[in-house]
């Protein structure tokens, strides 16, 4: 008996499922975080300490890492 099976081939391993960070950007009183789905988050700089009480020029500094999933 011969038993015979296939395979699925996929393009890439990483298939996105969740919108990812594209590029951020600072007002006086929020951060803004364009998703690479089109959307775009507001959150108030209160909400972090740290940005907060960062100058203009040290949030211009944030890295997107991790192809998306974090900001540093």
């Amino acid at each position: 008996m011969t038993i015979l099976t296939s395979r699925l081939k996929v393009g890439r391993a990483y298939v996105q499922t969740t919108a990812l960070a594209n590029t951020v950007e600072f007002t006086d009183e929020s951060m803004l975080v364009y998703l690479t789905d089109g959307r775009m988050l507001s959150v108030p700089i209160l909400w972090f300490t740290r940005l907060s009480s960062a100058t203009p020029m040290q949030r211009a500094n944030i890295e997107i890492g991790g192809g998306g999933i974090s900001l540093h």
